[in-house]
């Protein structure tokens, strides 16, 4: 009798791993066909969120172009962008920063707009409200940097 629910019980355990592995394998590939478009990543951004200025500056000769390409070069030090979408005059990123501000642990995420004025050539870094000084002080740090690449 012992025999009969010792085979039993390894048949059960040889078919809960081959059901296990068979989930599993069919699982694998599920996320690698799912790539976001533009709008899907500003929508998931919360770009009606992005209202709190954290920097401004004149600067004459601005391009989208330009910015955009100093943007995803590694020129700016500090933070991580990982996304960049660029709407007529205004960039939205997301990217990766350490609190307090680089300490090279880039490990919270956020999102900034920067927005080109014509009528007086103003760049305006706008970003994510906030109540916490540390996160406050690293916005203000990275608009800063921005700004000054910008600048150049």
């Amino acid at each position: 009798m012992f025999e009969i629910i010792e085979l039993f019980a390894k048949g059960l355990i040889h078919v809960a791993k081959a059901a296990d592995n068979a989930y599993y394998d069919s699982k694998e590939n599920d996320h690698d066909s799912i790539v976001l478009t533009s709008d899907e990543k500003l929508g998931n951004m919360n770009v009606d969120m992005l209202n709190h200025c954290y920097s401004t500056s004149k600067i004459s000769n601005y391009s989208t172009q330009r910015a955009e390409l100093i943007l995803m070069s590694d020129q700016i030090k500090g933070f991580l962008i990982s996304d960049i979408i660029v709407r007529k005059k205004c960039i939205y990123i997301r990217f990766k920063h350490s609190i307090p501000y680089n300490t090279g642990y880039n490990e919270f995420g956020s999102s900034m707009s920067i927005n080109y004025i014509d009528a007086n050539e103003n760049v305006i870094v706008y970003g994510l409200p906030t109540y916490n000084s540390n996160e406050k002080e690293a916005f203000e740090k990275i608009s800063n940097e921005i700004i000054t690449e910008l600048s150049r």
